[in-house]
Order: structure tokens, then C-alpha cells, then sequence
């Protein structure tokens, strides 16, 4: 059995580098000198490849150009069922406008910094952030027994990470949490 293995392995092996041989041509000088690569006459060198299929047709893109021409000088004729359409979404969008400019609160996020039961360390958390970062309001709110300050609007979560990335090194309990913001500070806080 060990012997049909070599076998198979070495014919195998023949096989594989018999096929990978590259011809041989011997130049007309001497038999020391033979080349191994073979030898292209001018004429194979050439690029013969016909692409002419892949290339633009100008033909088809002027027809085109004229075309949308035409199509831009000619007068369209709108039917009454076109600005029946129009008007009501006019109407819609207008309603959505009105709506959204009398949303005063919107779901954001805030940096909770303090949670405990000290009054004194929550009116300290509360001065350092008015100090410190002047362009966001804290916020303490009391839920017996503890003192909780969140500080910012943020709109996005990603708004409040630029802020919580420098807050965390003083306050290393701080986290983001969801909660509703007013979106006025919201839009000022860069």
C-alpha cells in the first residue's frame, strides 16, 4: 500500500510539471546558446483586439441632446388633476410645519454626572459644569432619597459623547441616558 502511494505521488508530480513546461527554441547560432522563451514574430506582437464595440457612439448621444432640447422648448399643458394633487400636499406639508414648530420637547439625551444623597456634592457638580462648559444647562432633580444632575440637550447621542468624553475624566460614574430635551437648547449645542 505504501508502495502505491509513492507511486501516485511521483506520477502525479511528473504529470503537474510536465504540463507547466515552457517550449523551447534554439536560436540559429550555437546549441550552448538556446533560448528558453519562445521566440514572437513581429506580426503576433501586435494588439489585435477589436473594441470597437465598447467605444462611444456620438451618433446616439447628439440624437439625445437634441431631444431633451426639444423636450425643455415645448410647452407642457398641467390638467386639473395634476394641481388638485399639488394643492393637497401643499396643504399637508404646510400642516406638518405648523406642527413641528409648536414641538417644544423632544426626546434626546443628557449626562447623568451625580446621583447620591448629598445636597452639597449635587450644588457642586451643579456649579462646575456652569463654570466649566457654560453653553449646557444642568439639571437637579430630587426623587427621594437621592439628588440626580443631568446636564445638556443633546439631540444625539453622538452630540452628547463630545461633552462626555471630557466630563467623564472628572466624573468617572457619569453616563448617557435617554430622556426628553428642550429643542431649543437642543439646536444650540454644538
Amino acid at each position: 500500500m505504501h508502495y502505491i502511494l509513492k507511486a501516485f505521488l511521483f506520477i502525479s508530480a511528473f504529470w503537474l510539471f510536465s504540463a507547466c513546461s515552457s517550449n523551447i527554441v534554439s536560436s540559429g547560432g550555437s546549441s550552448s546558446s538556446a533560448s528558453h522563451y519562445p521566440v514572437k514574430s513581429k506580426e503576433s506582437r501586435a494588439y489585435d483586439e477589436n473594441l470597437s464595440l465598447y467605444r462611444p457612439n456620438f451618433k446616439q448621444l447628439r440624437n439625445a441632446m437634441q431631444l431633451e432640447a426639444n423636450a425643455e422648448k415645448s410647452t407642457t399643458v398641467l390638467d386639473e388633476r395634476n394641481l388638485t394633487v399639488n394643492r393637497r400636499l401643499d396643504a399637508m406639508l404646510d400642516s406638518m410645519a405648523n406642527h413641528n414648530k409648536n414641538l417644544k420637547f423632544v426626546n434626546g439625551f443628557r449626562i447623568q454626572l451625580y446621583v447620591g444623597n448629598d445636597r452639597k456634592q449635587a450644588d457642586d457638580t451643579k456649579v462646575f459644569v456652569y463654570t466649566s462648559y457654560p453653553e449646557i444647562y444642568p439639571y437637579i432633580s430630587f426623587q427621594q432619597p437621592l439628588y440626580k444632575v443631568k446636564v445638556g440637550d443633546f439631540l444625539t447621542r453622538l452630540d452628547a459623547e463630545r461633552y462626555y468624553r471630557n466630563l467623564r475624566d472628572v466624573y468617572p460614574a457619569a453616563i448617557i441616558v435617554p430622556d426628553i430635551v428642550e429643542l431649543k437648547k437642543g439646536m444650540l449645542v454644538k
